[in-house]
C-alpha cells in the first residue's frame, strides 16, 4: 500500500509568485505536486450557509449535513476524518507516489486555512507574501487587460478581502509555518531554497534554479502565462505597481485602496501605511484615460454590489467606504 504523503499548503494571494515557488519546490524528488487542486475548498464550504451558490439551496444543505454529522459516533471528529482521507486520497491518486510530501498550491486556500489546520494539524504551511499593490497591478494586467470592467468582480475577493485573510491566517496560524517574501524569492532564491530545506528537511538538486524552468503542470489552472519560457528568476517585477497609476483617477483609486486596507495587513505584510500613501501621492500622472477608468470602475462597483444581493446579502467583499461610493442612480 502506498504511504500517504504529508501535505504542504502554499498560502498566498494570486499573482504572488506562487507558481514560480511551486516549480522550484517541484525540483525536489521529495515533493510531488500538480497545478492547482482546489480540492479542499468545497469540503471547507459544504457546511457553511453562505459563500456557495447552488441549485439545491446551500443553506438547507448545510443544515442537513450538520444533522447527518450529529449522527456520527464521534461527530465532528468523524467528519474531519472523512474529509482528511478524501483529500489525502486525492493527492495520492494525482501523484506518482514515492515522494514524502504533496504540495497543494491553491491560492484561495487563504479562505479556508482554519479548516486545513483543523484537518492537518501536523502539516507544513508556507506563506508567500507579495506587496498588495503589486498583486493588484498584476491581477489587472494579467487577467483584465489592465482595465476596469465588470469582469474584475471575479478577482474582487482576492483584491478586497484577500490581503486581510492572508494576514489573519499567518498571524493566528497554529501549524508549522514558513514565511517567504516575494521580493526575497526573486532576488535571493538560493536563500529561499536553503530555508525550505531546513523547514521540510529535504534536499534540492544543485541545479534547481535551472531545472525549474522546464517544469510544466497539466491542467487548466495556475499561471495564465503557461508555456512561456522561463529565462530565470527576475526581480524586475518588484515595485512595478506604480505603473498602474497611469492617470489621476487610478492614482485616486490606489490611495483609497491603501486607506481601506486594515492595519493587520500592514503589520503582517511589513508595510507602513503612511509611507505607502506618500509614495502613491508622489506619482506624477496625467488625465489620459481617466474618464474611461471612472466609468468602468462605477460599473465594476455596481456589478459587485448586485452580485451580493442574491443569494448572499450578508456577504461583503468591498470595504464599507468603497460600498458607500457605489452609484445607485
Amino acid at each position: 500500500m502506498t504511504k500517504t504523503q504529508e501535505p504542504i499548503f502554499l498560502i498566498s494571494l494570486p499573482r504572488s509568485g506562487s507558481t514560480l515557488l511551486q516549480k522550484i519546490l517541484a525540483t525536489s524528488p521529495d515533493i510531488a505536486t500538480v497545478s492547482e487542486p482546489w480540492i479542499a475548498l468545497p469540503l471547507a464550504y459544504m457546511r457553511r450557509d453562505r459563500g456557495l451558490i447552488s441549485e439545491y439551496w446551500q443553506r438547507t444543505c448545510a443544515v442537513a449535513i450538520d444533522d447527518l454529522v450529529a449522527q456520527f459516533p464521534r461527530g465532528e471528529e468523524d467528519f474531519d476524518e472523512l474529509c482528511r482521507n478524501f483529500i489525502l486520497g486525492a493527492y495520492d491518486k494525482a501523484s506518482a507516489g514515492g515522494a514524502r510530501y504533496f504540495l497543494d498550491k491553491t491560492p484561495r486556500y487563504y479562505l479556508a486555512t482554519d479548516f486545513l489546520e483543523r484537518l492537518f494539524p501536523d502539516a507544513h504551511f508556507i506563506y508567500l507574501f507579495r506587496h498588495p499593490l503589486d498583486v493588484l497591478s498584476s491581477v489587472f494586467s494579467t487577467w483584465h487587460k489592465n482595465s476596469f470592467s465588470p469582469k474584475v468582480r471575479g478577482s474582487a475577493v482576492d483584491l478586497w478581502r484577500g490581503p486581510e485573510r492572508v494576514a489573519e491566517a499567518h498571524r493566528h496560524a497554529k501549524a508549522r509555518k514558513l514565511r517567504i517574501d516575494y521580493e526575497d524569492l526573486v532576488s535571493k532564491p538560493a536563500g529561499i531554497i536553503a530555508a525550505v530545506e531546513d523547514f521540510l528537511d529535504v534536499k534540492f538538486p544543485a541545479t534547481a534554479l535551472e531545472d525549474y524552468k522546464a517544469i510544466e503542470f497539466a491542467g487548466r489552472m495556475g499561471d495564465p502565462t503557461k508555456g512561456r519560457k522561463y529565462d530565470g528568476v527576475d526581480s524586475a517585477s518588484v515595485g512595478g505597481w506604480s505603473k498602474f497609476a497611469s492617470n489621476i483617477y487610478r492614482k485616486r483609486f490606489l490611495r483609497r485602496y491603501v486607506e481601506d486596507l486594515p492595519e493587520i495587513v500592514f503589520e503582517e505584510f511589513r508595510l507602513d501605511r503612511r509611507a505607502l500613501l506618500a509614495e502613491v501621492d508622489s506619482i506624477r500622472c496625467g488625465f489620459s484615460g481617466a474618464t474611461a477608468d471612472m466609468l468602468g470602475h462605477q460599473q465594476l462597483r455596481l456589478s459587485i454590489w448586485l452580485q451580493q444581493l442574491y443569494p448572499f446579502p450578508d456577504s461583503r467583499i468591498l470595504p464599507r467606504s468603497e460600498r458607500a461610493r457605489i452609484p445607485l442612480g
